[in-house]
């Protein structure tokens, strides 16, 4: 297994990036969707860059280089253990889902191409974060959601009317929620996964996210757990535990970028 510490991160990570399902729902009710993710994502790399100038750490001077660049890299050994553990909680999150959520497949293939998309480019993103290996997690997570804000904030003036919106005061406390946890934080400590325990083991999150989403729902939002749920958070926490079995930290797997990236860091 992975150290504890490692192990209690994930988790942390899972509760993270769980709590946007409802802090999304209540912001949303006098937030726009492009605006809501906008503001997120602006604030969560304002706070960040804060952390950074705070704590002076070394910026590469590549960064954004790196962050919008289209080279890949070597991805850790894909074992049985690990295909099992993506099997057993692939079939979790579709316990937790339901038959339901296929019923309407294919109706509206332009929200289910998205969801694709933004499958396929975390995957991405997962593995090709491991070249910031020298690079201090916070600065990676800094880099990577003013990239997303560049093209965010633009985007959202253009299809929505963000100044003319009235949020209240619960949409403006999830989104502070969402921004500086969920979101900030959770970068930080995602690409600090990274670096530890794989882009496979990180990756594993998104089993977490889900399970952590039935959990709050039901805490919080008086939500119903059924024994379909039960058995996918049985199979989500299985499937996680296969995922990661090895213990210490995973080796760099472009330690030529890492050690370039670190000749080239600057204090700020």
């Amino acid at each position: 297994m992975a150290s504890p510490l490692e192990i209690a991160l994930l988790a942390l990570l899972g509760l993270l990036w769980g709590m946007p399902y409802a802090l999304t729902k209540i912001a949303l009710a006098t937030i726009p969707p492009v605006t809501l993710v906008a503001a997120r994502v602006a604030l969560a790399a304002a706070v960040l860059w804060i952390i950074v100038l705070f704590m002076r750490c070394k910026i590469p001077a590549r960064l954004f280089v790196f962050l919008i660049s289209l080279a890949w890299t070597r991805h850790e050994p894909l074992t049985a253990g690990r295909i099992f553990g993506v099997t057993t909680g692939l079939g979790g999150v579709v316990l937790i889902a339901g038959a339901s959520a296929f019923l309407g497949l294919g109706e509206a293939a332009a929200g289910q191409t998205a969801v694709i998309v933004a499958t396929i480019s975390s995957a991405v993103g997962a593995i090709y974060s491991r070249r910031f290996d020298a690079v201090a997690p916070q600065v990676t997570a800094a880099g990577a959601l003013t990239c997303a804000a560049v093209v965010l904030v633009p985007l959202c003036v253009f299809v929505e009317a963000p100044l003319q919106s009235a949020p209240s005061a619960a949409a403006i406390a999830a989104l502070l929620a969402n921004a500086v946890l969920a979101t900030a934080l959770g970068f930080v400590v995602y690409f600090r996964l990274i670096r530890t325990i794989g882009s496979m083991g990180a990756a594993s999150v998104s089993y977490l996210k889900p399970a952590a989403g039935v959990l709050i729902g039901c805490t919080l939002l008086g939500e119903t757990l059924t024994w379909t749920a039960g058995l996918g958070l049985i199979a989500i926490l299985t499937g996680v535990a296969a995922i990661n079995p090895n213990s210490g930290r995973m080796q760099p797997t472009s330690t030529g970028v890492a050690q370039k990236s670190a000749e080239e860091a600057t204090h700020v």
